[in-house]
């Protein structure tokens, strides 16, 4: 691989795990809130009434 490629990987390759993360963080949260519970932000866990 050139360089450009190497370093475009690296950069897609950060992007996807990035947004993987928030992808991840928006299902927990979605899934909170689809129990009727709701969200503590601070302690990023569900608090379920």
């Amino acid at each position: 691989m050139t360089r450009k490629r190497k370093i475009l990987f690296f950069v897609l390759l950060i992007i996807i795990i990035f947004f993987g993360f928030k992808l991840f963080r928006f299902i927990q949260i979605d899934n909170c809130l689809d129990k009727s519970g709701s969200w503590d932000y601070e302690k990023c866990e569900c608090d379920n009434i």
